[in-house]
């Protein structure tokens, strides 16, 4: 999983894994070409002696924002001959979920066995839990005579209650469902750890704020007074990676949170890198009708806070967001 702050993007990796032969470039091959042209990237494919290591990316618009953010796939598939290991063990890093594409010939039994025993090792190798990977069984060519069946090619595997599906690649049958089933588990995996990281980073900070001795007062609050002081209609205080701390009214809007955060990212690398000048600690962005995106960096240590209101025509802003700047501040630094 890999954040894109500048472009609000979360970019997740699929791999197909398998023996080689199975179907994971056929599979690849009517993926890419099932997929609108404006939403995809280009076919990359490294050919092997025998087999290819192919590759693209596409960005799935149906599919709601992570956090603000918005998901870009990269599938990959792997060589499958044994002697390929260490190109296999190097597309799987960074692996987000995982499809195994078995080969149902009962005379490829044997292959299918030793690829997911590999595959299981590579995982460990490189720091994984395999059970704690998003992974999805495609069963494929099942339109071909002596085939084992479904559940018996399960067992071999060790992939007993992994969600499975049949499929002929040649003609895509199962290949999309397949494909869907996996992009969801990453989804759902990657909103679980984004959760994680905002709940470690707000319990770090009331940790901080409840060791300054006022664990009644809350950023909820100081952004409440905030808002009635300026009259503004809503604001946000987020982590540097975008991500809501508080917000008011409650709901957290993670996509003004990953705007903001991109914003004074963006600014504040240009000043920086082009004129040499400090940190930025404020950018305002009016309107044709005169609403103001007021945004406003609380620096604590080596990390920084997002502070963000909007405010509406002909209202002064200056004075209440100085004020819960200080306030965020003192409670940072308590």
């Amino acid at each position: 999983m890999f954040i894109n702050w500048k472009l609000r993007e979360i970019n997740l990796k699929i791999v197909y894994y398998g023996p080689s032969l199975s179907g994971k470039t056929t599979s690849l091959q009517y993926i890419h070409s099932r997929t609108n042209p404006e939403r995809r990237g280009e076919l990359i494919s490294l050919k092997t002696r025998e087999d290819r290591t192919l590759y693209f990316d596409y960005m799935q618009f149906q599919m709601g924002a992570i956090s603000g953010l918005k998901p870009r796939f990269n599938i990959y598939t792997v060589p499958g001959q044994v002697y390929y290991r260490g190109t296999r063990k190097l597309v799987l890093k960074g692996v987000d979920g995982l499809v195994f594409v078995a080969d149902s010939q009962i005379r490829r039994l044997q292959e299918n066995v030793e690829a997911i025993r590999d595959l299981n090792q590579d995982l460990r190798d490189l720091g994984y839990v395999p059970s704690e990977v998003p992974l999805i069984l495609q069963c494929n060519k099942r339109d071909l005579p002596e085939i084992m069946p479904v559940h018996s090619l399960k067992e071999h595997l060790g992939l007993n209650g992994i969600q499975t599906f049949e499929s002929v690649a040649l003609d895509g049958i199962g290949v999309l469902d397949c494909l869907k089933s996996i992009v969801s588990s990453v989804v759902t995996r990657a909103r679980g750890i984004l959760i994680k990281v905002l709940d470690r980073r707000t319990n770090v900070i009331n940790k901080k704020h409840q060791q300054g001795g006022n664990a009644s007062l809350t950023f909820a609050d100081i952004l409440r007074e905030m808002n009635e002081d300026g009259g503004f209609t809503r604001s946000v205080l987020a982590t540097s990676e975008g991500l809501p701390i508080a917000a008011v009214p409650e709901n957290p809007d993670s996509e003004l949170a990953s705007a903001m955060v991109a914003l004074l990212q963006q600014v504040s690398a240009e000043t920086q890198g082009h004129l040499g000048m400090a940190p930025v600690d404020e950018v305002t962005i009016r309107t044709e009708d005169r609403v103001h995106l007021v945004c406003r960096t609380i620096f604590s240590g080596d990390d920084w806070l997002s502070l963000c209101a909007l405010v509406p025509a002909n209202r002064a802003y200056r004075r209440a967001s100085n004020k819960a700047v200080r306030r965020i501040r003192q409670v940072l630094e308590s």
